[in-house]
């Protein structure tokens, strides 16, 4: 008789869907929050490759006014000093870049710039996913 009300319990729990849909949440909420997470740190980067490629390509373009290599550079050492006024995304202490000025005939400008992910979003992502992804990088190239 015992053993009848124990099946006659478990009978009763098997059927039973009370809780079914926080189970369920609690089973497939993790990997939507990781989704979620991964989709706006994946936006966050794109968006500073972005700011990142049109700083370099505006900052080569800045220094065109210039007479001489010595200009040119300071002039591309100011606009990049003003560079986190215009890129709100982009820290200018996590920027660095390198400029070769060729001249004579065809005188131009091969500008690389270079970004520090330490301290972001998606430097978590990174040390997550360990996926070796540290530095954001720019380049231009321009012939006056």
């Amino acid at each position: 008789m015992r053993g009848a009300g124990i099946r006659k319990s478990l009978l009763r729990f098997g059927r039973g869907t009370d809780g079914a849909a926080a189970l369920e949440f609690a089973l497939v909420a993790p990997l939507l929050f990781a989704l979620l997470f991964g989709i706006i740190v994946f936006g966050y980067a794109f968006a500073l490759q972005n700011s990142l490629q049109e700083l370099t390509a505006d900052a080569a373009r800045a220094t065109v006014g210039g007479l001489s290599t010595t200009e040119r550079q300071s002039l591309l050492d100011s606009y990049m000093a003003q560079a986190s006024s215009q890129y709100v995304l982009l820290d200018a202490s996590k920027l660095t870049y390198a400029a070769t000025f060729t001249d004579g005939t065809a005188a131009s400008i091969a500008l690389n710039v270079n970004y520090d992910l330490t301290g972001s979003v998606v430097a978590l992502l990174d040390s997550t996913l360990n996926m070796s992804m540290t530095t954001l990088s720019g380049s231009a190239y321009l012939v006056y």
